[in-house]
């Protein structure tokens, strides 16, 4: 099985998120996603999101992510994988774009994700993290399974 993080960090007015225009892998390339990658070997999932951020982000500080989903499907290929879906709040997003080997960083306005080259996903994985944050939602924990 693959397993992933994914996370979201949003500015405290809920309105800006921290995404990343991809280029690598090749479904991904010219696409944005959140912050994320693969989990490693004995590594806990909430170590892989800290390290995964720092990574791809430059942003060295210590965030408290919590784990608000699960997502989890098939590969063409037949091969099992799963993402821990992490959310955080920032007291300031960087303005500044950040590149490295991964992508280059965007803050993204919430409202304007349909006119971003965003992973369709996205489109309900953002809502649901704000939900989650504001406590609109009566659910603690998504389990999401996609086909």
């Amino acid at each position: 099985m693959k397993r992933y993080v994914l996370g979201f960090a949003f500015d405290p007015s809920l309105s800006n998120v921290l995404l990343i225009k991809k280029t690598r892998p090749a479904w991904q390339k010219d696409r944005m996603n959140g912050i994320g990658g693969h989990i490693e070997a004995l590594e806990l999932s909430c170590e892989t999101m800290r390290r995964e951020f720092t990574e791809e982000t430059g942003i060295k500080e210590y965030l408290h992510w919590l784990q608000y989903a699960k997502l989890h499907g098939v590969d063409t290929s037949g091969e099992i994988w799963e993402v821990d879906i992490y959310r955080v709040v920032m007291e300031c997003l960087p303005h500044v774009c950040f590149t490295t080997e991964e992508g280059t960083v965007w803050q993204v306005p919430v409202p304007e994700l349909k006119n971003w080259p965003v992973l369709s996903n996205l489109l309900y994985l953002i809502p649901m993290a704000i939900n989650h944050i504001q406590g609109t939602d009566r659910c603690k924990y998504f389990d999401i399974k996609e086909s």
